[in-house]
Formats: structure tokens, sequence, C-alpha cells
């Protein structure tokens, strides 16, 4: 997805070698190529064009992206995002083989500690490779949660419930005709805020619903990360306000360096305290 892409483009720029997995195909650009492309985005069209261009290696063109040519400071539909990002994505793994070990339509099966191997990750894929690696970054994504069976059963006194894709895609909403059906004149009631359900790695051995994740530097362990909407950056605003921050914009890539120089530090102090 876009957070995962985002997370290659920044490490490849000091990195030797990057894994990079990902369960669907590349080109989709995760559930929100896939689903919500006419969404329009919650960020303005300068702050992605900031972020996009703060990573060089995505290789934004003033000149060649429609994104570009939109109003600055309005918003656009996610769709301009997300063909940008494609196109980079395609960049990337054209221009970076020497440096990219890339597997697309596979699942991370296990992820484990080497202790006794300079604390490195082992990566087991539903393939049966193994990646060995000092740090990993989960960009996992995330899906809004279901209506739960019990109150699907009980119905508790509503018609029928309305998914969450069929109220935020404009498209699918249209096709409800609520109007017409004389929904929209009874009333809808709308239950819940944010993207909660994380997309957990099956059979991981550590409990991420558990872990001890530090949300300035997106630490979860040591040398596991995670990034994106299931792992979010806590913000505190200059009134005291607390609020998660997913979206890719320039917050996002100073997350990213802030995460990559607190992991620098810690491998140095373990390099002085562990010399080989």
């Amino acid at each position: 997805g876009p957070t995962g892409l985002l997370s290659v483009a920044k490490v490849l720029e000091s990195s030797g070698a990057v894994g990079w997995i990902e369960k669907g195909d590349f080109i989709t650009m995760g559930r929100l190529g896939e689903r919500y492309s006419s969404v329009p985005a919650n960020t303005r069209n300068d702050r992605l064009v900031g972020a996009f261009r703060a990573l060089p290696l995505l290789e934004f063109d003033l000149h060649n992206c429609a994104l570009a040519k939109e109003p600055l400071m309005a918003t656009s539909q996610l769709g301009l995002s997300v063909d940008f990002l494609r196109r980079s994505s395609s960049v990337l793994r054209r221009k970076h083989v020497d440096k990219l070990y890339c597997r697309e339509r596979t699942k991370l099966i296990s992820l484990s500690r080497r202790m006794s191997q300079n604390d490195s990750w082992k990566a087991i894929l539903e393939n049966g490779e193994e990646i060995i690696s000092e740090r990993v970054i989960l960009a996992t994504g995330a899906q809004p949660r279901g209506v739960p069976r019990a109150c699907r059963e009980e119905e508790r006194g509503a018609d029928f419930f309305l998914e969450h894709d069929e109220l935020v895609v404009p498209d699918r909403c249209d096709s409800l005709d609520l109007d017409e059906n004389g929904i929209i004149n009874q009333g809808i009631a709308i239950v819940g805020g944010s993207h909660s359900g994380m997309l957990a790695v099956a059979n991981e051995p550590i409990d991420l619903q558990k872990a001890d994740y530090d949300p300035h530097t997106g630490q979860i362990a040591t040398g596991l990360y995670g990034v994106g909407i299931a792992f979010p950056e806590v913000w505190v605003d200059p009134g005291g306000y607390r609020e998660p921050r997913v979206g890719f914009a320039n917050s996002f890539v100073t997350h990213l360096e802030r995460l990559l120089a607190a992991d620098d530090e810690d491998r140095r102090e373990f390099t002085l305290a562990c010399p080989s």
C-alpha cells in the first residue's frame, strides 16, 4: 500500500538492500487503491505534493502528474494520489532491482527474533522462502470492523445495517438508492469514527495487540517497527489534543526519518556494547 511504498523509498536512501513483501499485487496499492480511489482525500493537495517530493526516489514530476495540476489548497479524489504511487512503485522496482528483493501475492506467515544472531529477525513467507533482516517495518494496513453478529441478529429496531464502504465510497453509496427507498427520511445512525480493525499477520509469535508500541518512534520491539493506519503516529497539537496521524503527508515522511534515526542510534549503542 501507500505507506509501504513510502517506507521502502525512504529506507532505500540509506540501506544496502530491502526485502519488500506484499500479500496482494504491488500495482493495486492496497485497500486504498482497490476500494477508495473515488473517495475525497482529507489532506490538501499541497501537503500530498510536498510529501511525494520529499522522497526523491519516487520521482515526482510536477509537469506530468495530474495531482500537481489540481488547486494546491484544495483536496482531490484519492485516485490521483494512487495513480502517481502506482507509477512510482513500478519505477522503483525497475530501477532498483539490485537493491530490492520483491515478492508479491504471498503472505508473511511468521516473524520471530533470532536472539543468538545479533537480535535479527526471521520472516517466513507463505511460499516457503525465508528472509533474515536486522529490522522490520510493518505497514500492514487496516480495514473497518463489520457489524457485530449480535447486533445483526437482534436488529435492535433497525431495518438493516449498512457497511462502512457502502457509505464512504461515493459510487457504492449512490447505488444504494437511499432516498428512493425512504431510508434518508428514517435517519441513519453511524457508529464508530475510525478504521480500527488491524490486519493481523497469521500465526505471528508476537501478539501485536499487546505489544508495547511507541506511537512516537513507531517501535514495537527491538528492530521491529509499525507504520500506517494500523500503527499510527500519535500527535499532540498546541492545544494539547492528541490524535493519530495516518495520512501520507509530510508528517509521515518526518515520522519515517525519526523512526530510522532512532533505529540507527539503538544499533550504534548495541554495537558498542557487544563488539564482534
